[in-house]
């Protein structure tokens, strides 16, 4: 038996290195992603870097060194070796803006197999890559519940790291108190203009039209523990701005006006225990085992305090106190391993008073119209789920980088949510305005327009990041 296995792993691999071997499936664009044909020039410390972040989950498959060619990005379609799957990958008509990270690049991947000139999977089959300005290239390849992030190790060799996000504990229990929902009253705006999608009691029975909305931005500080960054602090920051890249490219689709920017990173000397202490001793403010996080969020005017922490591959991916904030409780943690799940939308989505979908509710939400919208599987039509929705599924309903609308449609026609029921993008609408008040827009001299630099803090002291 031991034989037979033997065989058939060997056999794999070979057929693994015969598809590495063959030209591009794109006679004139490079091969973007490619493995090596061994691993001679990977240090001991890169390899145990590689060993770490394979074991640090167990929903990780596997993490391997990989080729990239980055002049692949300038062609509108090119090909790249998965290790285990070899894809077409599409640029995506519509490209994100440059970020404080750097140029965001957008495309779809296209599947052996696929009828030819299919398209527009709307996110199931997602690329978001970060093109630095140092020349590192980071990000992800999403295919349903399948996740490969691209990363670059501090030595400089680039990883990719296979994901399997059905794995994660994606559980609705991430609200600690869900019986201290704030309902979130929005303020004037600075021209006089209340928010019009604002309504004091029942919904309305059409979608509202939206006003002219200017566009807030919501900073945030993000604090990791020791256990959460590990030995190679590079791949964490890389994985948080992939994170919040997410974020912002799931806002302006859904028609909502904001965007996240991060303000400052902490690394306070801190021990994980439970999800719940640790959002626990957030609560705690400057004066708790946190402090150095705090500090760093009021240095840099950040809206909300983010702490990532390793965790267990048994805890939530993430939580907070309650659905809806005020400054004080504006915190959330969130599982590393579970960055690439949306998990850091998800939480920040429940401070701002949206709520699961209705079938994962413990508690009636302050918005009786503020849940996440899931759409089970059907014959022929595979399942789906927008942000705020908990998945578990019998087939499985992948999370889509986008928040319930009503008046948004899938690529065949199905709309996004509900009117009375599934409406998040109305919910961050009514109370994006607030949340990006919590604290003052940070000090600049007259007539800079130039984004505030972004601080690192440890015990030691304070720094500014040339790398973000």
């Amino acid at each position: 038996m031991k034989t037979c296995i033997l065989c058939c792993i060997f056999l794999l691999l070979c057929s693994f290195e015969a598809q590495a071997s063959q030209g591009p499936l794109v006679n004139s664009a490079p091969r973007f992603l490619d493995v090596y044909a061994s691993r001679s020039h990977l240090s001991k410390a890169d390899e145990a870097a590689i060993e770490r972040q394979r074991r640090s989950d167990s929903s990780i498959d596997w993490v391997i060194p990989i080729k990239v060619d980055p002049n692949a990005l300038n062609f509108d379609r090119f090909d790249a070796f998965l290790y285990d799957l070899h894809v077409l990958i599409q640029k995506s008509a519509e490209q994100g803006p440059e970020s404080q990270f750097g140029e965001i690049w957008h495309g779809e991947v296209s599947l052996p197999g696929d009828p030819p000139g299919r398209g527009d999977h709307g996110g199931l089959r997602d690329v978001q890559l970060i093109r630095a300005e140092d020349g590192r290239i980071y990000g992800t390849i999403r295919i349903g519940e399948l996740v490969y992030s691209l990363n670059n190790l501090s030595s400089g060799n680039q990883i990719l790291t296979k994901q399997d996000l059905s794995r994660l504990n994606d559980s609705s229990n991430d609200v600690i108190y869900p019986e201290n929902s704030i309902r979130m009253i929005p303020a004037e705006e600075p021209d006089g203009r209340i928010n019009q999608w604002f309504q004091p009691s029942i919904p309305p029975i059409g979608p509202p039209s939206p006003p002219p909305e200017r566009i807030h931005v919501i900073r945030i500080a993000i604090a990791f523990s020791p256990a959460a960054e590990g030995d190679d602090q590079a791949v964490l920051l890389e994985q948080v701005q992939a994170a919040v890249s997410a974020a912002n490219a799931s806002f302006f689709p859904s028609d909502v006006m904001a965007q996240l920017q991060i303000a400052a990173y902490a690394r306070p000397s801190y021990a994980e225990t439970s999800l719940a202490r640790t959002l626990s001793d957030l609560r705690q403010g400057s004066s708790g085992p946190l402090w150095l996080a705090h500090r760093a969020r009021d240095d840099q005017y950040a809206d909300v305090l983010a702490m990532v922490v390793a965790g267990k591959n048994t805890w939530e991916c993430g939580g907070v106190q309650q659905i809806g904030s005020t400054k004080a409780t504006a915190l959330l943690v969130v599982r590393r391993g579970c960055l690439g799940q949306g998990t850091l939308a998800h939480e920040l989505g429940h401070l701002m008073g949206a709520n699961h979908n209705p079938e994962n509710v413990a508690m009636p939400s302050p918005y009786p119209y503020g849940h996440g919208y899931r759409r089970d599987t059907q014959a022929g039509n595979p399942g789906w789920s927008t942000i705020m929705a908990n998945g578990n599924c019998a087939v499985g309903c992948p999370r889509l980088n986008r928040w319930s609308n009503p008046s948004k449609k899938r690529p065949n026609g199905e709309p996004m949510g509900t009117v009375a029921v599934h409406n998040n993008a109305r919910v961050l609408t009514e109370t994006k305005s607030i949340v990006s008040e919590f604290y003052p827009n940070p000090p600049k001299q007259q007539g800079d327009t130039s984004t505030p630099p972004v601080w690192l803090y440890t015990p030691q002291g304070s720094r500014i990041l040339t790398d973000l």
